[in-house]
């Protein structure tokens, strides 16, 4: 396909997202039958990505908010009251896209890794007033087409679960690094041996089930984002050894409006909540096509001029 077509082809359909919760009494796993609730936002605004932190008394959605005017993600938080969350207030944006907020504590300090897959690096900020201050600390990793970094604790350290996309940004191979707590250097452990658009991709933090520890993963079956979530097995995280569990599509799920969504790629949890993101797929009118597809067509000749 030539790119001509290939960014036509590209501007047919519209893809959104929308965040659901509800409360944890076990796991998605176990319980597939109570109802998640929608987090409902203005006009011109989607959720996507959704984490969820517990920390100082204080149940926080954090998640990829994206704003239609600007076309681009930015990071916002939303308080839990008990009920239902606060109105989202933005925490960290930059001039390119953000999502994929990954919340963790390392040495007593709160630091988030977003996806900013754009810039082909992986970027560390930390929190100075929890929740909506932070501060860019480094930049981790340089020259690295990654996308939906997780980390995780194991034995007193730190490591860092990179998605690393090959020419798709459906097919990826996942790349397992370590962080340094004082230095805050990074160092590459090992490289996954498989290569696949078949939930190799993360959807979220790893979680324990029933005693054994699971990888929520993208599911992207020939070149469709975002259409389900596989739950992987893992067998020692540090090896990247694990064996596909189960799927979860939308068709499994109590929800509202259910057939307004065609796929579902996140999941995460903390001990009070579950949450994913659900997709939308619209057909654009032609103006929006064109639209978009002229906005395609520049971006591409920029990256050519560089």
């Amino acid at each position: 396909m030539s790119k001509i077509n290939y960014y036509w082809q590209r501007t047919a359909r519209n893809m959104s997202w929308m965040i659901a919760y509800r409360d944890r009494s076990s796991d998605i796993l176990f319980d597939k039958g109570t109802k998640f609730e929608l987090l409902k936002l203005q006009s011109g605004l989607w959720g996507a990505d959704p984490f969820v932190f517990s920390f100082e008394n204080k149940t926080v959605l954090f998640f990829e908010l994206f704003i239609e005017e600007t076309n681009k993600g930015v990071i916002a938080v939303s308080e839990y009251d008990g009920s239902g969350f606060s109105q989202p207030k933005i925490v960290i944006e930059e001039p390119y896209h953000l999502s994929f907020p990954c919340v963790f504590e390392m040495n007593g300090i709160l630091y988030m890794i977003p996806e900013s897959g754009s810039q082909h690096n992986i970027v560390l900020y930390e929190c100075e007033s929890y929740p909506y201050q932070w501060v860019r600390k480094k930049v981790l990793l340089e020259h690295f087409d990654s996308s939906d970094t997780i980390v995780f604790h194991k034995e007193g350290k730190t490591y860092l679960l990179a998605s690393q996309l090959v020419n798709s940004t459906c097919i990826a191979k996942n790349v397992l690094f370590e962080l340094d707590s004082n230095s805050l250097e990074l160092s590459k452990i090992k490289e996954g041996g498989t290569c696949s658009d078949d939930g190799i991709r993360n959807a979220g933090l790893l979680f324990s089930h029933n005693g054994k520890l699971i990888r929520p993963g993208q599911n992207c079956p020939d070149g469709e984002y975002g259409k389900s979530t596989i739950f992987w097995e893992v067998f020692n995280p540090l090896e990247i050894q694990e064996e596909q569990l189960c799927e979860l599509t939308v068709d499994m799920l109590n929800i509202d409006l259910k057939s307004k969504f065609s796929g579902v790629h996140t999941y995460n949890q903390c001990d009070a909540l579950e949450v994913i993101d659900l997709r939308i797929v619209q057909k654009n009118l032609l103006y929006k096509r064109l639209f978009l597809f002229v906005n395609f067509v520049i971006s591409f000749l920029k990256s050519k001029l560089r």
